[in-house]
C-alpha cells in the first residue's frame, strides 16, 4: 500500500502532460489503497525496442526529449523516478507526425520536499537497492540512500543507447552481475558496440556523457540533457541564429562542449 500512495502522490504532484496524471488516490475503510488515473492507450517503449531497433536518430531523438523534459518537471518538483526503463515510458498514438508518450510507475520514487534534502517516509536507506539493474546507475548499484536526478540521466542514456544500439550497455542472465557490471566494467561506445547506427559522433558523446560510472562527471541534469541534445543535432545554433535576428551570417558548425571537452563538427 506505501508504495502505491507513493505513486499516486508523486505522479499527482507532477503535473506534466507527458507523465500519467492521477486524479484521485486514498484507502478504502478496509486499508486498501486505491488510485484513479488516466487511461494510457498504446504501446510501451520496450515493445517498440523490440520491434524497431535500432532506431534512426531522427525516430530515437524526439522520443529521448519528451522523456527528458517530462523528468526534468518532475526533478524540480523534487522527484526523482529512480526506475526509468522502456517498460515504462508508453508511445501514444502520433498526431501530426509527433510521437506522444506517457511516463509511469513512480511506485518507487524519491519524493523530497523542494528545496529540502529530507525524503518521504524515509524509505530510501543505506544498502537498499531500488531499481532494475540493467538501467541502475552505479551508485544504485552501490545502494546509496542520497540518489538524485542523475541517476535519472544514466537511466534515459541507457533507453537512448538501447534505441540506437539494440541492447543495454550492460546486462547478465544474474541481477547481481549486472550491478557489478554497472559498477566495474566501462561502457562500450554505441558506435563501438553497432557501426551502422545512424548515430552522430556528437550523439554518441551525448549519451556517453549521460552514461558517465561517476555522477560528478555525468551530465547533470535533464536540462542541460536537453541542450547537450541541442547542441548535438544543431538545433541550438539554428535557434539562437532565428532568436538574434541581426542578419550576421556566420559559418554554422554543430558542437558539443562536455565538460572540458569541445567537439565539433561541420554543419
Amino acid at each position: 500500500g506505501q508504495r502505491f500512495l507513493r505513486e499516486a502522490k508523486a505522479a499527482s504532484r507532477i503535473g506534466h502532460p507527458d507523465i500519467v496524471d492521477v486524479t484521485d488516490f486514498g484507502q478504502l475503510a478496509d486499508g486498501t489503497a486505491y488510485l484513479v488515473m488516466e487511461f494510457v492507450e498504446g504501446i510501451s517503449l520496450a515493445k517498440a525496442i523490440r520491434a524497431r531497433a535500432p532506431f534512426a536518430s531522427a525516430q530515437a531523438v524526439p522520443i529521448v526529449e519528451r522523456i527528458a523534459s517530462a523528468l526534468d518537471a518532475a526533478h524540480k518538483k523534487g522527484i526523482v523516478h529512480r526506475d526509468l526503463k522502456p517498460d515504462n515510458v508508453f508511445l501514444l498514438p502520433s498526431y501530426a507526425g509527433q510521437e506522444n508518450i506517457k511516463i509511469v510507475d513512480f511506485g518507487i520514487a524519491k519524493v523530497t520536499s523542494e528545496g529540502k534534502k529530507s525524503s518521504v517516509n524515509r524509505l530510501t536507506e543505506v544498502g537498499s537497492v531500488f531499481g532494475t539493474p540493467q538501467y541502475m546507475a552505479p551508485e544504485q548499484a552501490e545502494g546509496r540512500p542520497d540518489i538524485d536526478a542523475r541517476a535519472d540521466v544514466y537511466a534515459l542514456g541507457t533507453i537512448f543507447y538501447q534505441m540506437m544500439v539494440g541492447r543495454v550497455p550492460h546486462n547478465s542472465d544474474n541481477p547481481v552481475s549486472t550491478l557489478a557490471m554497472q559498477l566495474l566494467d566501462p561502457i562500450v561506445p554505441p558506435r563501438t558496440a553497432r557501426p551502422d547506427a545512424d548515430l552522430s559522433p556528437a550523439l554518441e558523446l551525448v549519451i556517453l556523457r549521460a552514461l558517465a560510472k561517476k555522477r560528478e562527471q555525468r551530465t547533470p541534469s535533464m536540462s542541460e540533457f536537453l541542450e547537450d541534445i541541442a547542441r548535438a543535432t544543431g538545433a541550438a545554433t539554428e535557434k539562437r541564429e532565428t532568436l538574434r535576428g541581426n542578419g550576421t551570417s556566420k559559418k554554422k558548425t554543430n558542437s558539443l562542449v562536455l565538460g572540458d571537452t569541445l567537439t565539433a563538427t561541420p554543419a
